[in-house]
């Protein structure tokens, strides 16, 4: 196993800190967009700096797992729902 490096552990301790609080998507959202151009210029030492913090090929996993879990509960709703739909209508 590979060492981690200081993004990796800083990263790993927010996703661990945000997880499962509400408004937890749009807290990674923010660390992903907190280095944009217009908040910290391409080459900047500010945007240095903040790169060697964050690893956001970590943060945006974390978001596609969350992504995933969304996705299988909208499928298991909609495999459902014709279900309950033919009981509903079995009972009247």
């Amino acid at each position: 196993m590979s060492k981690q490096t200081k993004a990796q552990k800083i990263t790993a301790a927010i996703i661990e800190g945000y997880k499962g609080l509400p408004g937890e998507f749009y807290m990674l959202k923010g660390l992903l967009c907190a280095d944009r151009d217009d908040a910290m210029p391409y080459g900047s030492p500010a945007r240095r700096k903040w790169k060697s913090l964050i690893d956001s090929g970590m943060v945006a996993r974390r978001m596609d797992e969350m992504n995933l879990v969304v996705i299988d509960a909208a499928k298991a709703a909609v495999r459902e729902e014709p279900i309950a739909a033919s009981h509903a209508s079995q009972q009247h």
